[in-house]
């Protein structure tokens, strides 16, 4: 079992506040020696230290580990071999991970590609064409509507590792609407969390998990984001994790464009080139003449498929004049989880 596991419970206990536990207790029986005296030295309020006593007397770890197991859950501690190096290097890296999936972390060295949820036709098209020009590397995203499953479905079609953090537990899938994607994750892939299964979480918890994200890649990528985005954060992030930092350029005037060409005039480098940016990234130069993935079409897909037009897209209402919303809300949620379509806001639809 985890010496570390408990800690993962305490959202509030950093890396350095451990970092003072283990001068005075061996790393095994850190979670269980630990006083009171010794939370208040580290800065924590007596309310708090009250809670996280009470924590510790009551939570059976041995249990809980067993049920993780049941889950499929696998937990990856701070010391032990499978935490990724590059994680370490970061400013307060999670104390624990916990993983669904069978991708080993050891190694990782990803590329991270975020974006905003609502991204225009250009921003999908070309963090479809920069995925796969990466075709082999790891691909880090965070699971969520727009770039993010763009980036994921990539991966998936250019046969390369993907991960996704989340600011959930390794057990909740958010969106909801990804659960068939994040189940591909977890069977085939890697979905990480530093928070606990069950555990409850908030806005917070997204933003937070970004420095997960960056952490676990040389570099970041960012297609598109207001100057509000959670993109631009990842982005500020890496840039202080002495990271590279690619951005996607975009039209002056174009709010979605407005985080990335900030972060480009802060030192990010601009896309303009996938040979280039793969030789960057890769260090190597190939040709990028990927061939289209090729799908097998039921028949209920090939009566939406041919209505969609090649360039460009076709509004869901226009659909609804020849299908009903039952059979539109199944058949299209099949088709954007095999990469054959996306949808976009204002419910308009885009071959891929």
């Amino acid at each position: 079992m985890s010496p570390l596991l408990g800690f993962s419970f305490c959202p509030d206990f950093s890396f350095l506040r451990l970092q003072a536990l283990l001068k005075k207790y061996p790393l095994e029986n850190t979670w269980s020696n630990f006083t009171a005296r010794d939370l208040q030295e580290l800065g924590l309020k007596p309310a708090r230290v009250t809670e996280i006593l009470q924590l510790r007397d009551t939570l059976n770890l041995a249990k809980y580990q067993e049920r993780l197991h049941r889950q499929n859950i696998f937990v990856i501690d701070y010391y032990q071999a499978e935490y990724p190096a590059l994680l370490k290097e970061i400013y307060d890296p999670p104390l624990v991970l916990y993983k669904k999936g069978a991708l080993n972390l050891a190694d990782c060295r990803g590329t991270a590609v975020v974006g905003t949820r609502q991204p225009d036709v250009y921003g999908l098209k070309s963090t479809t064409e920069i995925v796969r020009a990466l075709s082999g590397q790891t691909i880090v995203s965070g699971l969520a509507l727009g770039i993010d499953t763009a980036a994921h479905q990539a991966a998936l079609e250019t046969d390369s590792p993907t991960i996704a953090v989340l600011g959930t537990p390794v057990n909740k899938c958010f969106p909801a609407g990804n659960y068939k994607l994040y189940e591909r994750l977890c069977a085939e892939h890697a979905v990480l969390s530093e928070y606990p299964p069950d555990a409850p979480y908030a806005k917070w918890s997204f933003p937070r998990r970004n420095r997960i994200i960056t952490g676990l890649s040389r570099a970041t990528i960012v297609i598109e984001g207001q100057l509000t985005s959670g993109a631009l954060i990842s982005g500020k992030i890496a840039l202080e994790q002495n990271r590279e930092v690619y951005a996607l350029p975009g039209q002056l005037g174009n709010p979605l464009a407005a985080g990335t060409n900030w972060l480009i005039a802060q030192g990010a480098k601009p896309i303009y080139d996938l040979e280039i940016l793969r030789r960057d990234i890769c260090g190597e130069q190939l040709p990028l003449d990927f061939p289209k993935p090729t799908y097998t079409l039921t028949a209920d897909e090939t009566k939406i498929y041919e209505r969609l037009p090649t360039d460009g897209t076709l509004a869901l209402d226009t659909l609804l004049e020849n299908f009903d919303l039952a059979f539109l809300s199944k058949t299209l949620l099949q088709m954007e989880i095999k990469g054959m379509i996306s949808i976009l806001p204002g419910k308009q639809i885009m071959r891929i």
